[in-house]
């Protein structure tokens, strides 16, 4: 429920009780002033015309009742509301129109007006004619003789089954908005727990996100150590083969070609002694010599290989 239909609801709330009082207070007044003219025992025959007219036209119920409880006043406004004409009810007994579960309330209200004469407000239930019951208003007053004693009481009966409608549907419309508010503060109160588990959440994904930064940037590190080292070693790599291919080779080719001068000597000497040991050098200088040439050229083609995979990289 809105915001408008709660005070929509409201402003009617306030409407109905400020005419139930005014109607109340109109009714009272009129009651005090009938009995006191009535105790005045004033015989004007204008004056009681008219406020017989009064009494006669009057939307409201208006009965007069003895002790005893027999109906003694049945106005129109009576038989609109309870449905029985003046002729059905006067002289009857008041429980003509009091539902038996609230007898012992009329007797209670009756005593209460008679120790305290003084006029009270009521809201009860009453039956009509046809059985159905509904709730009235009732301005009960007490009726006292020209000598002051009390001899009955008048009623002044309404009808307030719209107004407790109204009540009812206003009290519904209040438990409706009371329990959409806590709906809302269940609400609320879950988006709180949500908004703590989600701060939680971005605490530990900024906590996880650190993390990983930091070891990013620490396996960097490793990786600048390691390409720092690569390089140092391609370096000394190419330190190792410039030795094999100058240091090495060279006087490698030398002893070669010494070998080969012997060998090319002792092959006329047939019985020379040292013969077989410069075969077995010159045939061994030329396998190292082969051997060293494929080590070369298998270094620089990895060289190579790896120098295009930076490229590519």
């Amino acid at each position: 429920m809105d915001k408008k239909i709660s005070g929509d609801l409201i402003i009617a709330n306030k409407e109905l009780a400020f005419q139930k009082k005014e109607k109340d207070k109109r009714a009272a007044e009129l009651i005090i002033f009938t009995n006191t003219k009535i105790t005045e025992g004033k015989k004007d025959e204008e004056y009681i015309g008219h406020l017989v007219a009064i009494v006669e036209s009057s939307d409201d119920a208006i009965i007069s009742q003895s002790l005893d409880g027999t109906i003694k006043s049945w106005n129109k406004g009576c038989e609109k509301i309870f449905g029985y004409t003046a002729k059905q009810a006067v002289g009857k007994h008041i429980s003509l129109i009091i539902p038996p579960d609230y007898i012992n309330e009329a007797k209670k209200i009756l005593e209460g007006i008679c120790n305290t004469e003084i006029i009270d407000l009521y809201e009860t239930v009453r039956n009509r004619k046809d059985g159905t019951k509904f709730y009235v208003s009732l301005t009960v007053s007490p009726l006292k003789d020209w000598m002051g004693n009390i001899i009955g009481v008048s009623k002044i009966a309404r009808d307030i089954t719209s107004r407790k409608k109204s009540e009812a549907e206003l009290i519904f419309a209040y438990k409706e908005l009371a329990f959409q508010n806590d709906e809302k503060g269940k609400r609320a109160a879950e988006l709180v727990i949500l908004s703590g588990d989600l701060k939680a959440q971005k605490e530990e994904l900024k906590r996880a996100n650190d993390d990983l930064e930091k070891r990013v940037f620490e396996r960097t590190c490793e990786l600048e150590n390691l390409n720092h080292e690569l390089k140092d070693l391609s370096v000394s790599k190419d330190k190792f083969l410039s030795v094999i291919s100058h240091d090495l080779r060279n006087p490698l080719t030398a002893l070669l070609l010494a070998s080969d001068e012997l060998n090319s000597h002792s092959e006329n000497n047939t019985f020379d002694p040292i013969q077989p040991f410069i075969k077995i050098i010159h045939r061994t200088s030329h396998n190292i010599l082969q051997q060293l040439n494929e080590l070369v050229d298998w270094a620089k083609m990895q060289q190579e290989k790896t120098t295009l995979r930076s490229c590519l990289s």
